[in-house]
Formats: structure tokens, sequence, C-alpha cells
């Protein structure tokens, strides 16, 4: 009750000047303080994009306010439950970090998918911004599962398969949608961004259950950053084109460039994350291949999947050694 009263008086202070959405908060505070008592309540916060997309498509509100609202939801009641039970000397046995973490895995998507939904409509190519997302994801991922814990990276996946979901059932005029989408898709542009989420949900879930740890982190920070860069190198740089089939729509058009980029950004990641030059030279080797002839939207599996088989392949060779 001392959340509610406090966050009422809060946001009838900041409406004074700015609009800022209730909805949004009403989901987000509630959320913050069940999760105190058990994390697994963080599941009541992923109705909290579809408050977002339901807000801003009645037009009640923008992006930044509805925004605005959960992050101050969470904010807020984090900090007004955590100094109440500090004072009144109330015990609660959870770990601090796993519920700033869970907050950060249940917020990050809404807030990503806004950012690159507005620097598209301030003139940013679609490639910039669809790579910037896809490298959000993916290096989140990679955080998440280094840093945290289980739940606070099943709450990211989770959100984040939520939001985009509802970004493509938004529309094309939704902003979170044009963060993602490229306009050489058209009329194919939502189909390639759920074909790559199903093919991101399916590596995590073989990661989870064929790979340890170290090997899942590898193949995941080899498609979080040598598919991110390679896109942006491609647009800019791309000079020398190849075609490469597509599961539907026109054949895409990748470039010599491109794969370069795959090929360096590899051996620097995967050199970085094993400190052994020979299977980083080895495995960017088979991975620029294999990006180069992976069909448009697959390689969000094709390239970690095929990572993650040759990093174990080499050490169950260097074991039998």
């Amino acid at each position: 009750m001392f959340c509610y009263g406090t966050n009422t008086l809060i946001v009838f202070l900041i409406n004074l000047k700015w609009k800022i959405s209730v909805y949004s908060m009403g989901v987000a505070g509630p959320t913050m303080a069940l999760i105190f008592f058990n994390p697994l309540c963080f599941l009541l916060g992923l109705i909290g994009p579809l408050i977002m997309w339901s807000r801003v498509t009645l037009k009640k509100h923008t992006i930044p306010q509805v925004l605005a609202g959960s992050i101050c939801g969470y904010i807020l009641t984090f900090m007004q439950i955590y100094y109440l039970t500090k004072l009144m000397h109330f015990v609660i046995d959870i770990d601090m970090f796993l519920i700033i973490w869970t907050i950060l895995g249940l917020s990050l998507p809404p807030l990503v998918l806004s950012l690159t939904g507005y620097l598209n409509s301030k003139g940013f190519h679609d490639g910039y911004t669809r790579k910037m997302f896809h490298f959000s994801a993916f290096a989140s991922f990679f955080i998440f599962l280094n840093f945290s814990s289980l739940i606070p990276t099943i709450a990211l996946v989770l959100s984040g398969t939520i939001s985009i979901s509802i970004a493509c059932f938004g529309g094309l005029d939704f902003s979170w949608l044009k963060g993602m989408r490229r306009k050489s898709d058209f009329p194919n542009e939502t189909f390639y961004i759920i074909l790559p989420l199903i093919f991101s949900l399916l590596w995590i879930i073989i990661g989870f259950l064929l790979f340890n740890k170290e090997i899942l982190l590898i193949g995941t920070a080899c498609v979080a950053i040598c598919d991110a860069i390679a896109e942006p190198v491609g647009v800019r740089f791309g000079k020398h084109k190849y075609n490469v089939k597509a599961i539907r729509g026109k054949p895409s058009q990748r470039s010599i460039e491109r794969s370069l980029s795959i090929f360096v950004s590899a051996v620097i990641v995967v050199l970085l994350l094993t400190n052994n030059l020979f299977l980083s030279i080895i495995l960017s080797i088979l991975l620029t291949f294999i990006e180069a002839i992976s069909p448009r939207g697959t390689d969000n599996i094709t390239v970690p999947l095929s990572a993650a088989i040759i990093v174990s392949l080499w050490l169950i060779m260097i074991h039998n050694i």
C-alpha cells in the first residue's frame, strides 16, 4: 500500500509537466513487489510489452511515456521495498542481484526495440538498426548467461520473444517493427523477423541441452559479434556481390567484404574466448563459409551451432591425443 500511494503521488507530480503511462507502471510496480518474495513472479511482468503496445496503438501514450512508466514502476518499487525492509528490520531471504538482473531481463527488450525504432525514424539505415538489435539480443544473452543465473536469463529470453512477436503483430507502422525490418524484404518483412527468432530460440534450446556453458558462450558470441558486424560492413563497403538462396522471396545479396568481416571478427572473438590461435583461424574459416551459404534468416542457428560443434570436436580430439 505504501508503494501504491507513493508511486501514485510521483505519477501525479510528473503528469503536471509530462504525461507518463500509469498502465505500464501498474504492471511493473506489483511485479517488482512480488519478485521480492518469489523471483518466478517475473512471469507476471511479461504482460508489460503487450500493455505498452496497446497504449501506443490506442494513441493514449507515446513509446517514451510507456517506457518511462515501466522503468519507474520497477525502480521506484524496488527502492521503496528495499529501504522499508531495512527500516523495519524485516528480512527477505533473496538475492538482491537476482532481482536486479531479473528486472533488467524484463526491461531490456522493449527498451532496445524502442531505441532501434527511434533511430530508424531518424534516418538510420535499416541494415544498421536491424543489426543493432541483433547484436543487443545475442550480447545480452551472452552477458546474462555468463554473469547472472537461470531465472534472469529466462526472463530476458521470454521478454524478448514476446516483445518481438508483439512488434510483428503490431504492423509495419509500429515503431518496434521498424527497427528490425528490412525494407528490401518486402513483402516478407515480418517473415524474416519471425524466422530468425525461431532459429535463435532453437539455438538456445539445443545449446542448453547438448553443450556446456563455455561452448554455449562461444557459439553465442560468434553469432552476436560476427553477424552483427557483417551486415553494416556489407551495406557500407560491399562491392563484390554474390547471391544466396532465400527460403521465401528473391535471393539475397552478400559480398566478399561482408564475408571477410566475418572471418576477421570470428578470429578475434574465438581467440579471446579460447586463447588458441590455431583453433580460432580454423573455426573462422569454416564459419565464414557456413555463413556465406546459409539461406537468409537461418544464420542465427547455423553460425552458433557450427561453432559449438567444431569446438566440441576440437576438445574431443585434444582429449584423445
